[in-house]
């Protein structure tokens, strides 16, 4: 009785980690994910990114001495 729960657990983690969850087949496949994706289940990792791409556009915008 165990193996059937254990087994029924692994397929539906299976399932929701890849059909079941819009977008997580193609992030899979490419690497890539949109921004509201993101958002939803990785915020820190939204932030973290956004302000690194802010810190990099600072040091470009200013001029060398």
């Amino acid at each position: 009785i165990v193996s059937f729960v254990l087994m029924a657990i692994i397929l539906a983690h299976i399932y929701i980690g890849s059909v079941g969850m819009e977008g997580a087949y193609d992030a899979m496949g490419t690497g890539d994910v949109e921004e509201q994706w993101a958002r939803e289940h990785h915020s820190l990792w939204v932030e973290e990114v956004q302000a690194k791409q802010e810190r990099l556009s600072s040091e470009s915008a200013t001029p060398a001495e």
